[in-house]
């Protein structure tokens, strides 16, 4: 893909765009290529644009998109670039649910797909493509724990174990049923096949009004006054303690910062 971008790039310097408009086209280009792992641009979907962009502000992404339509367009990906809606909103960070919002939520659920879905990820900070992929046999109804290929990871590398309370349990045992001996199924689907990202999102929009990470956004808040930032991190499955620092309450952040200063 490196040659696509360097040939969609001088497309633009012939348009003469500023110096710092191709640096931005060429730096999100190049981190997107990083990210699917140098796919093709004829396998690139849905899913990896999503996954992309779940954790960038609203004006980052929306100037991501825009530049990856014109990219996958000069590249006779239309269809799929007609497909990525641009962000809309004002540009703030995702904002977690407040406990009645959550209150609000649990009433509205009307089925047990919806009710297995929405308790399972906001007491596990599950991200939707770890909800997707993950098969019956991941989970270990008696513990409360699940094993998922976190984000980043490759097949052959450890998996990481996530937690959910008794209430997801109840509701995710509800829904599978007698499927629950499929160890091979995939836990959720939708017309007896696994859910695409796609359609996956699309859903969450609908029934939910919500982007599937705002419940892992949600998860971590509620749990950021609850326990030490390391436990935060070890149950969020971040990598970095970077991920974990933004759900850290002010007074905790200043304290670490003045730690991290001192002298002994």
């Amino acid at each position: 893909m490196d040659e696509a971008i360097e040939e969609f790039i001088q497309t633009k310097k012939v348009k003469r765009l500023s110096y710092n408009t191709i640096k931005a086209y060429t730096f999100y280009l190049t981190k997107f290529q990083r990210y699917i792992k140098n796919k093709d641009i004829e396998d690139i979907n849905f899913a990896d644009v999503i996954g992309f962009t779940e954790n960038m502000s609203v004006l980052t992404a929306r100037f991501f998109i825009i530049v990856l339509k014109s990219f996958l367009k000069f590249f006779g990906r239309a269809k799929l670039s007609n497909r990525i809606p641009l962000p809309k909103g004002t540009g703030k960070e995702i904002r977690p649910l407040n406990k009645t919002e959550i209150e609000l939520l649990k009433n509205k659920l009307k089925n047990r797909f919806d009710k297995a879905v929405f308790h399972l990820m906001i007491s596990s900070g599950l991200r939707a493509g770890e909800v997707i992929n993950l098969k019956i046999k991941d989970i270990d109804f008696e513990n409360n724990i699940g094993k998922v290929l976190g984000k980043g990871k490759k097949k052959y590398e450890k998996p990481d174990i996530f937690v959910f309370n008794d209430e997801a349990k109840t509701h995710l045992l509800n829904y599978l049923g007698k499927r629950i001996k499929n160890k091979e199924d995939y836990v959720f689907l939708q017309n007896k096949e696994k859910i695409t990202y796609y359609r996956f999102w699309k859903y969450f929009k609908k029934h939910f009004g919500l982007r599937p990470h705002q419940l892992r956004h949600t998860f971590c808040t509620i749990y950021a006054d609850k326990l030490l930032p390391t436990e935060i991190q070890v149950l969020a499955r971040h990598k970095s303690f970077e991920s974990t620092k933004k759900y850290i309450n002010p007074e905790l952040k200043e304290t670490i910062k003045k730690y991290k200063e001192l002298k002994i």
